[in-house]
């Protein structure tokens, strides 16, 4: 009898999905940031300038990434696996 429940997994509780949502967020945001770095240096080498990139709108812009992951992962977290699926 133990082979009928080896394909059953026990749900995951709350906690794990927020958090894996919210850091799939902020791998995406640290992506995107390194992309724009990698993008803005390049074009000031490309032309000739320095590479003048200040910190405040990195950090800026990492912190407005986070923020705004932070909602779709708290809605994605509320239900349980079984209302998610069944949901229209």
């Amino acid at each position: 009898m133990p082979h009928a429940l080896a394909g059953r997994a026990p749900p995951p509780v709350r906690g794990p999905v927020g958090t894996q949502f919210l850091m799939e967020s902020v791998v995406l945001c640290l992506a995107g940031v390194v992309l724009g770095l990698l993008g803005t240096a390049g074009y000031a080498a490309a032309h000739g300038w320095p590479a003048v990139i200040p910190v405040e709108i990195v950090s800026a812009g990492l912190a407005a990434a986070v923020l705004t992951g932070v909602y779709p992962a708290v809605r994605a977290s509320r239900p349980t696996p079984t209302e998610a699926l069944a949901a229209p």
